[in-house]
């Protein structure tokens, strides 16, 4: 039968493509949450800065579902034995930071970098990630070349996507990795906000992609370079990829 729908999909120049499934199971341990809910309220009685809202505020963008989805991710660069240790590692639109706090915290000689073009979250980003270089730069402004670069969470908001993965491939060094998420377009139903021209960018989602397009997306966005890819599911709402240079 497989092989019936197969050859009739064929006929017509489509094909079957098999989308992997996230087997990992991970829980964020309680006293982490609570040491980023006490680094948030130090924050915000010492900075008298409310631009980024209050406590409620923050932590809804900085949730413990975003949170989870950060480590389920590490969980997978793991497992793809992306290699961190002594490395120059890149967050592009890295937000308030957590995910360079929490690989710092394991490999305390890695160079940890983040590239936000939002000024606001920065005083709150070297809170949270103490060792953080926080460089306001949008995607194409930046000059380094790093060992690992991640965008998460990004990708759906770009004008051009496919233009977004070659700039920052571009930006490894050597036999670099850059690790991506996206939402999964099959859930995900953030409206399009306004365009941001400094950026080249939307505030809300323009993108959506399926677990199978996002395949055939990156597949298409690196056809001419030797980009070994893996990619899948994080969790039903979110998907990833590895390139590996």
């Amino acid at each position: 039968m497989k092989k019936t729908i197969q050859n009739i999909l064929a006929r017509r120049g489509l094909k079957l493509i098999r989308v992997p499934k996230n087997t990992c199971k991970y829980e964020v341990d309680r006293s982490e949450l609570s040491s980023i809910d006490s680094t948030i309220r130090q924050y915000l009685r010492e900075a008298n800065d409310n631009r980024l809202g209050g406590f409620s505020s923050i932590r809804s963008y900085l949730s413990d579902k975003r949170i989870k989805l950060f480590h389920i991710l590490y969980q997978e660069c793991k497992k793809a034995k992306v290699n961190f240790e002594d490395k120059d590692l890149a967050d592009i639109g890295a937000g308030m930071s957590y995910l360079l706090r929490l690989i710092g915290q394991e490999h305390p000689t890695t160079q940890l970098t983040a590239y936000d073009d939002f000024t606001d979250v920065k005083e709150l980003a070297c809170r949270i990630c103490p060792r953080l270089n926080f460089v306001n730069s949008s995607l194409y402004d930046i000059r380094e070349q790093h060992d690992v670069i991640f965008c998460t969470e990004v990708l759906e908001h770009m004008a051009d996507p496919r233009a977004a993965v070659l700039k920052m491939l571009n930006q490894l060094k050597g036999k670099g990795t850059l690790v991506l998420s996206v939402p999964n377009g099959r859930y995900d139903n953030l409206e399009s906000g306004a365009y941001r021209e400094d950026s080249q960018s939307y505030w809300g989602h323009i993108h959506f992609w399926s677990p199978e397009s996002w395949q055939l997306f990156l597949r298409e966005a690196t056809e001419s370079l030797q980009i070994e890819i893996q990619s899948g599911l994080l969790t039903p709402f979110h998907q990833y990829a590895i390139l590996k240079k």
